[in-house]
């Protein structure tokens, strides 16, 4: 298997701890089965249900008008407006430095993802991750090692998973740093580039 590499040079962040408020990121596409909902939900359990939480959520992406308006209207319904914001569908160019603006991505994917090159970039950037092991996520993001796992549509895991972070920096410092060395060492565009060469080469060689 020769993985899809990303661009590390253009998702690099200096990082040393989270910031306060901690940022949470869900970046992808409106549609139920990405679960935005889910991080919606996780916000409310975070907000309401286990105290005074210092956390916000950025949601980033498009999707149907109509969903758009259900999500919107849940985070009113839920009484989430001062701590959800909607950013919209962005251009690829901008996506380095909003990455690099939050701590947390969130992954709440309940399909099988063939090999979310969103979770790559955002470890690349420092992120800690928090997500669904659909498809082949499990194998970049490993429990306590490069990230922290969740059910998928389970909001109160993802909850308690965002607290632990929140109430742990070391935690957050830990899985940040692994998960952008292992990133930057196993899935760089060179490092693809390198496998694809040497995958061609041996072919060839079986041909002479």
């Amino acid at each position: 298997i020769i993985y899809n590499g990303v661009e590390v040079d253009l998702f690099t962040a200096s990082r040393t701890q989270p910031c306060r408020p901690l940022r949470l990121l869900f970046a992808g596409r409106l549609s139920e089965d990405k679960g935005p909902q889910v991080a919606i939900d996780a916000m409310h359990h975070l907000v309401h249900q286990c105290g005074p939480r210092d956390i916000r959520l950025t949601i980033v992406g498009s999707g149907s008008p109509a969903l758009e308006a259900t999500l919107r209207g849940r985070v009113t319904a839920l009484g989430l407006a001062e701590y959800v914001s909607f950013e919209g569908w962005q251009p690829r160019e901008r996506m380095p430095a909003i990455l690099a603006a939050h701590d947390v991505y969130l992954l709440c994917s309940s399909v099988n993802e063939a090999f979310s090159r969103g979770v790559l970039e955002a470890m690349a950037s420092g992120m800690a991750v928090v997500g669904t092991l659909t498809g082949g996520t499990g194998e970049i993001l490993v429990e306590d090692v490069t990230g922290l796992t969740f059910g998928a549509g389970d909001s109160e895991a993802l909850a308690r998973q965002v607290m632990r972070l929140a109430d742990d920096s070391a935690l957050w410092q830990r899985l940040s740093s692994e998960g952008q060395r292992v990133v930057r060492e196993r899935y760089s565009m060179e490092h693809m580039v390198e496998r694809i060469e040497q995958f061609l080469r041996d072919a060839a060689g079986k041909h002479e």
